[in-house]
């Protein structure tokens, strides 16, 4: 017994000492291994985000500012419910993009033309950046509302950066001819709305640095960027474009009532479509915003004068612009003051295939018939919103015969192959990896005709068409009854005689209206009529 008591005493003195062993190699090993922090992500807290923003002044650039964008994408599809935190987040992620953007911007400008690949990369990674800041602030405005949360302070300017961002993205997708969906102006026109409805549409706020703004003139910046066409501008004149909208937005006030003597232009809130010219008539809609253009032309017309005949040095973004701004001061002159809509321009059929000839030499042929010339098809494809006056041609590779250039002139001709049916200039050019050549098309006349022109001193000149004087004689096209022809002469004279059909107009220009290589357009005024049997 005592024995069996030994051994008991023994075995549990043994176990007991295993077990005080294991338990001070586990608490060893606890002290020894250090416990794995919790992973964090920049979207943390806005502690974590700003030590994200400083971990990107270690990278380069462009890379710094494709994580932005990523981190973006992640925000936006991160379904987290809005707190003032994330809006805060928000605020610090763009903060630090906007001057990662400025250098990408700086970079498009200078090296666009020369480096093609290149700069379609920046292009493509500045149109995300705002692509994505549009997103969140529309989706954060949403959240608000449908949690019925309009009481808070921070809607006003989601809802005005949302504008703005759209407007951004609008602008930079005329780089590359692309005209805004029919969606794109639906969601413009509702978060306008919005600001409308909820009272704050004329509150001005903060935009950035020390730029204040309301969504009322963010919303007609875009606008009136949109009526200046600058589809087919270069990239700085397309920005020079975007920086005067910002200049003139304040001329732009915008009213349910409609005022026949001031009102030039009105948008539907509650449609799809871009901005149109009234010419003098109401909208049968409630939900039409009327405005007058007049105080912009005053505007414009005061830079114009301030410029003078020397080239006014202008800096976008750092980058010089080089050539003189009157130029496109007379482009965006005659796109405002058009009493024509865009509907208007558009409205005639064009089939599926089309006829074309191109170059001075084809189409004076077609027009004079005295000798077959070359042509080739194309397929006609709408662009943009069907109110618009751009179209799509592509061309197939055994159609390229045709020598297309850019900013050229081209006549299609109806089914039948023999009419002239329009008259456009060619505003973009892109080939495919097919060797398709697509073409931006604008329409500059229907049904156009081959006109005699020659230069007259003044209003009360003889005519040289009664004096037979035919050696300077030269012809341009002009659409029947139109107010702008083009010539494929210079114009330096004020006065011309027309000859139009059994008609000899005097005619007075009034502006440059655009000038290629090989050709210009002008806007002109009709004094008199004489009837002249051909």
């Amino acid at each position: 017994m005592t024995l069996a008591i030994g051994m008991m005493y023994a075995q549990f003195r043994i176990d007991y000492k295993n077990n005080i062993t294991t338990m001070l190699n586990e608490l060893f090993d606890k002290f020894r291994i250090k416990p794995a922090p919790a992973i964090s992500t920049p979207l943390d807290s806005l502690t974590t985000t700003h030590k994200w923003v400083e971990h990107l002044q270690q990278l380069h650039e462009y890379e710094a500012h494709q994580q932005v964008v990523l981190l973006l994408d992640t925000y936006n599809r991160s379904k987290v419910p809005f707190d003032i935190q994330r809006l805060h987040i928000l605020g610090a992620i763009e903060h630090a993009g906007s001057k990662l953007q400025h250098g990408l911007i700086t970079q498009f400008l200078k090296n666009h033309a020369d480096y093609k690949y290149a700069g379609k990369s920046l292009w493509q990674e500045i149109v995300a950046f705002y692509w994505q800041l549009a997103q969140a602030y529309q989706e954060m405005a949403n959240t608000i509302l449908h949690h019925q949360q309009r009481d808070s302070t921070a809607l006003p300017t989601m809802v005005l950066r949302a504008i703005h961002y759209l407007g951004k993205l609008i602008q930079w997708r005329y780089f590359r001819y692309e005209l805004p969906s029919a969606q794109t102006w639906h969601t413009l026109h509702k978060l306008y709305k919005l600001a409308e409805l909820h009272g704050f549409a004329k509150q001005s706020m903060v935009l950035k640095g020390s730029a204040y703004c309301s969504c009322e003139q963010a919303y007609a910046r875009i606008l009136l960027l949109h009526l200046m066409r600058p589809v087919g501008l270069s990239p700085s004149e397309i920005e020079l474009a975007a920086y005067w909208a910002w200049k003139w937005r304040e001329s732009i006030v915008f009213s349910k009532e409609f005022d026949a003597n001031m009102h030039s232009h009105c948008i539907a809130l509650s449609d799809s479509l871009p901005p149109q010219a009234i010419n003098g008539h109401a909208v049968a809609l409630d939900s039409a915003r009327y405005w007058a253009i007049n105080d912009v032309v005053a505007q414009m017309d005061r830079v114009k004068s301030n410029t003078g005949s020397q080239t006014k040095l202008i800096k976008l973004y750092g980058v010089p612009y080089a050539d003189s701004p009157n130029v496109l001061l007379q482009h965006i002159h005659a796109k405002l003051t058009s009493t024509t809509t865009p509907a208007e321009n558009s409205v005639f059929d064009m089939p599926a295939t089309v006829k074309l000839s191109c170059g001075v030499r084809s189409i004076l042929n077609a027009f004079k018939d005295t000798a077959p010339s070359p042509q080739a098809t194309a397929y006609y494809q709408a662009t943009g919103h069907p109110s618009e006056a751009y179209y799509r041609l592509s061309m197939a590779p055994d159609d390229a015969t045709c020598n297309v250039k850019a900013h050229d002139l081209l006549i299609s001709f109806d089914q039948s192959n023999r009419h002239i049916q329009t008259l456009s200039a060619i505003r973009w050019m892109e080939q495919s990896a097919s060797s398709t050549i697509t073409l931006g098309m604008e329409r500059l006349g229907c049904s156009p005709q081959l006109i005699k022109l020659h230069a007259v001193q003044d209003a009360i000149a003889p005519s040289p068409f009664m004096l037979a004087a035919d050696q300077l004689v030269f012809v341009g096209i002009a659409e029947k009854l139109a107010t702008t022809l083009v010539s494929f002469q210079h114009m330096k004279h004020k006065y011309y005689d027309m000859q139009e059909g059994d008609y000899i107009y005097r005619i007075r220009i009034q502006f440059l209206l655009e000038q290629k290589p090989g050709w210009l357009r002008v806007q002109f005024v009709r004094l008199t009529r004489r009837y002249q049997p051909a």
